[in-house]
């Protein structure tokens, strides 16, 4: 996992996401909830500077749309591209 905080993550539109939980991001400021948000779909990407970093999330149990940065997101599923 250490290796984990080098790499910034990278998620495209219609990725199934779950909030990893709080990681230190300068400058971001945190919606601190009881409950966290468990699955979500990107629904777009952050634009200019913010691209690659800044993700619009549907949360489907919650049933809220909110700006997640990527260190806060974790895929819910790889596929594996050399199985058939």
């Amino acid at each position: 996992m250490m290796g984990d905080d080098i790499v910034t993550r990278q998620f495209v539109k219609g990725d199934l996401v779950s909030f990893e939980g709080y990681r230190y991001s300068p400058d971001y400021m945190y919606e601190d909830l009881d409950t966290g948000y468990r699955l979500g779909v990107v629904i777009s990407i952050g634009r200019g500077y913010m691209e690659g970093i800044m993700y619009k999330v549907y949360w489907f149990k919650e049933t809220r749309t909110t700006e997640t940065i990527a260190e806060h997101l974790k895929l819910v599923y790889t596929l594996d591209k050399f199985k058939g």
